[in-house]
């Protein structure tokens, strides 16, 4: 074999073992996972709204996996409107209010977005007074629109709400 294609031969090999490596090295993990909170629904005696929002930070993005926790003695979630919802997809969706845990999976095709978003709007039944927390779960992602389905979740944040019955 000649010099070259010796030459040639282990460029190829060394480029195929570090471009995975440089490829997911290069994205910040800058995107976040929030809750909303319409003010009115804290005077409501009986339910309480919030928008599930996802902030992409500085990467495009196409699909998200939020999955959270609520205090289950003081909320039940009982309804999620989807209609405003940069999803057009959704692939799962699961409300378990004994352990009070919701999680959903949904993205877009392109073009991705680029903007804080809308995911969808829940409303809880109040149960009982008291403070209350929703909580994002580590296995929650949002993903990069990089052919890779690189994960930018960078932020996840816990929102602790007093509940008035």
């Amino acid at each position: 074999m000649s010099k070259f294609l010796k030459t040639t031969a282990i460029f190829i090999c060394l480029l195929a073992g570090i471009y995975p490596w440089l490829t997911t090295r290069a994205i910040e993990q800058t995107a976040s996972l929030f809750i909303s909170l319409e003010k009115e629904s804290f005077l409501d005696p009986d339910y309480l709204t919030i928008d599930l929002v996802v902030d992409p930070g500085v990467q495009p993005i196409n699909t998200i996996n939020a999955n959270f926790s609520f205090s289950p003695s003081k909320l039940s979630l009982i309804q999620v409107n989807k209609e405003q919802s940069f999803c057009s997809f959704f692939i799962e969706e699961k409300i378990d209010n004994d352990q009070g845990i919701y999680n959903l999976a949904c993205g877009a095709p392109n073009p991705e977005i680029f903007a804080k978003s809308p995911v969808v709007r829940l409303t809880f039944q109040k149960l009982e007074a008291g403070w209350a927390q929703i909580k994002f779960l580590e296995n929650s992602s949002v993903l990069a629109n990089n052919g890779l389905g690189t994960n930018i979740l960078g932020n996840r944040e816990i929102h602790n709400i007093y509940v008035i019955k």
